[in-house]
């Protein structure tokens, strides 16, 4: 065959192989239409966009979502609303706002007796409410790798600790090297177990993490002026 031959027979091999992803994603769900246009919007350079809206927005940044993956979370983000507008008209959230309800009560009507019944009952089923709420919340946090959940996780123990500085003036670099460490220090507790464990990071409201990134911050990112104007002197 000659070389004129076989070239229309291989340009018709590319266009089968350039085909052949884009059906392989319709026939598993993947609508054309959304495909198109979801790829177009997502695969741009996501760390430039302002990190605004709920938490969930804000992950789409922080952990720099895009491609397949953020049509992967766009889709856990679809069903969490779904599921979670069912949950909130269901039997352990209707229970809470009986017990918050209740609580109100006891406290309008000066009774410090049934205030007190009245905090337990409501305390009780408000740990109900987040745990089962929490459990809606991993389904999506599991499209994360766990790098990104440890991203993610650093990320919010930065903002939980950096007001401490509020009064020294930090640099952009002093900045970049504080979210450094907390990076590092969310890394030492977000582990595999983390994403159904503790869904929203509870275990970053601790003092004492915050505590320890504040003294290795002062430590390691604040001069010797800033430290001084932190003790008051």
């Amino acid at each position: 065959m000659t070389r004129s031959r076989r070239a229309p027979a291989r340009a018709a091999a590319v266009l089968a192989l350039g085909l052949a992803l884009p059906l392989a994603l319709v026939q598993a769900g993947c609508e054309t239409r959304d495909l198109r246009s979801s790829l177009s919007t997502h695969v741009e350079d996501l760390t430039t966009r302002e990190v605004t809206g709920d938490d969930y927005q804000q992950m789409i940044v922080v952990c720099h979502l895009a491609g397949f993956q953020r049509l992967d979370f766009d889709r856990a983000l679809e069903r969490h609303a779904a599921a979670l507008a069912e949950f909130e008209q269901g039997r352990t959230a209707q229970a809470r706002q009986a017990a918050a309800d209740a609580l109100a009560e006891a406290k309008a009507a000066g009774n410090e007796k049934k205030v007190r019944s009245a905090e337990a009952k409501f305390a009780d089923a408000d740990e109900k409410y987040w745990k089962a709420r929490g459990k809606l919340r991993a389904e999506v946090m599991k499209v994360l790798s766990l790098q990104q959940q440890r991203d993610w996780a650093g990320y919010l123990l930065y903002h939980k600790t950096i007001g401490r500085f509020d009064k020294v003036a930090l640099g952009e670099g002093q900045k970049t090297d504080a979210r450094q460490l907390a990076n590092e220090a969310a890394a030492e507790v977000v582990e595999e177990k983390t994403v159904r464990s503790d869904p929203y990071l509870k275990v970053l409201d601790g003092t004492e993490l915050q505590d320890k990134l504040a003294e290795t911050v002062t430590r390691k990112v604040l001069n010797i002026p800033q430290r001084r104007q932190m003790r008051g002197e």
